[in-house]
């Protein structure tokens, strides 16, 4: 993960995961936020782009907790925050397995996309 936070560090509208000196993430998930009007495209064309080079992405939780079917007859508080996060957040590929030159390829064509 270390290499895809470095190699992503300062492209505009594209957010890395950040870690703190609290406590440090095992990145079973590599999740990036994007703002389209920076970035260039939104993530649902990042994520078509970033196929068309060859790198898998996927969007783990595309919809809220309280936009969930079980919840459809609950009276639902206004979560705007959550909502525009949902409709931000692509995941890209992170593994033990991959090794520094996957991840290259992986930062380059996200880079490529924008």
């Amino acid at each position: 993960a270390r290499v895809l936070t470095q190699d992503l560090a300062g492209i505009a509208g594209l957010h890395t995961p950040v870690e703190t000196a609290q406590g440090e993430s095992s990145f079973n998930l590599y999740s990036i936020l994007i703002d389209p009007a920076e970035f260039g495209c939104d993530r649902d064309e990042l994520s078509s782009r970033l196929a068309a080079q060859g790198v898998g992405s996927a969007v783990h939780y595309p919809r809220c907790l309280h936009q969930q079917p079980v919840y459809a007859s609950a009276s639902q508080p206004a979560l705007q925050i959550a909502e525009m996060l949902s409709r931000r957040i692509l995941s890209i590929p992170v593994d033990p397995s991959l090794g520094e030159e996957e991840m290259h390829h992986v930062t380059e064509a996200v880079k490529n996309a924008s």
